[in-house]
């Protein structure tokens, strides 16, 4: 079965190896196989989950080309440490300074009105 081409194929399930690595190793083996043609984006882990789920921050990915990147990033990384592995970007918390300067917060947590 071809994953690629099969929607409804089922998800691949992450090793017993890779998920028997620390947390610290996880990020050393994603880390070290990070292309070197990806390295003038300033990609760095962040965390790596039990799940195959790895978050990276990124210094300078332009917004017009991220989800390119990503994904081809996500192929090589599946390729080369293990097939279940899946990238996301964490989120930026907001970075606009006007809003700071006014004293404005944005607060995403629902308060139950129960």
């Amino acid at each position: 079965m071809d994953m690629k081409f099969d929607a409804s194929a089922d998800s691949p399930q992450i090793s017993g190896s890779y998920k028997s690595l620390s947390k610290d190793d996880r990020k050393s083996v994603i880390a070290k196989s990070i292309p070197v043609s990806y390295a003038k984006f300033g990609f760095e882990v962040v965390e790596c989950h039990d799940d195959g789920s790895v978050y990276f921050s990124c210094a300078s990915l332009p917004v017009s080309e991220r989800g390119a990147i990503l994904l081809d990033l996500e192929s090589h990384l599946k390729s080369e440490t293990d097939p279940a592995i899946t990238v996301w970007l964490s989120p930026l918390g907001d970075r606009s300074a006007l809003r700071k300067l006014r004293g404005v917060s944005i607060n995403t947590i629902k308060k139950n009105t129960d």
